[in-house]
């Protein structure tokens, strides 16, 4: 299953929703191969295999954000993977139990929609964010001024992601306000400060930013 699955590189690591979705799609794609190498059911594998489709087709969408039809074609499709891969945790494995939701999760468990998943990806460079600054020993206010910018875009996409969970808006509106977001703060964190601030927290021992393996 792992050859079978493409992970951003360094070129993940910025404030984009797609590389954010993908990182943590792909952590859960990681997580349930490990656990299929010891033991594993049908139903599993099935899941798996959503996982690793869906974490592929973000990481390409990634790469062709830009292109024309990315709203008519591509959008679609991730929706729809989305829809099939969240479907199968009714008789696979608890999304939960297979990556760390952050401290102060607001929704009920980890859905497979734009919102649920970029939130958790913002929220973890949140906790970084604040991990930095009390580490650091004295006040920085360059980290302090990204940490507000996060704190931000984690408020909004909260609310997107309550909006889909009671069924107040459909999965590409979803989309496209998380992208929309996400966009409009990417120059507050260079891709420097993502790695530095998310690299040590990749699963398997690999680094990761953003977009890489949450």
């Amino acid at each position: 299953m792992g050859d079978d699955l493409l992970l951003l590189g360094p070129e993940g690591d910025r404030l984009d929703a797609l590389a954010a979705m993908h990182g943590v799609v792909a952590g859960l794609a990681l997580a349930l191969a490990k656990r299929l190498a010891t033991c594993g059911t049908r139903r599993m594998r099935r899941q798996a295999r959503a996982f690793v489709a869906l974490a592929t087709a973000l990481a390409r969408g990634f790469y062709r954000r830009d292109e024309p039809d990315f709203e008519a074609e591509i959008a679609p499709a991730l929706v729809e993977l989305m829809r099939w891969a969240g479907a199968q945790e009714r008789e696979g494995v608890r999304h939960e139990s297979l990556v760390k939701i952050p401290a102060g999760w607001p929704l009920r468990g980890l859905a497979i929609n734009p919102a649920a998943l970029a939130l958790a990806a913002v929220m973890r460079l949140r906790h970084a964010l604040q991990e930095n600054l009390i580490n650091a020993g004295e006040p920085d206010p360059r980290r302090a001024a990204q940490l507000r910018v996060i704190r931000n875009i984690e408020a909004e996409v909260v609310v997107i992601a309550q909006d889909i969970e009671r069924h107040a808006i459909t999965a590409m509106e979803a989309l496209r306000r998380v992208r929309k977001s996400l966009a409009a703060a990417e120059g507050a964190l260079e891709p420097a400060d993502i790695a530095a601030l998310l690299g040590d927290e990749a699963a398997g021992g690999a680094d990761a930013g953003l977009g890489a393996v949450a």
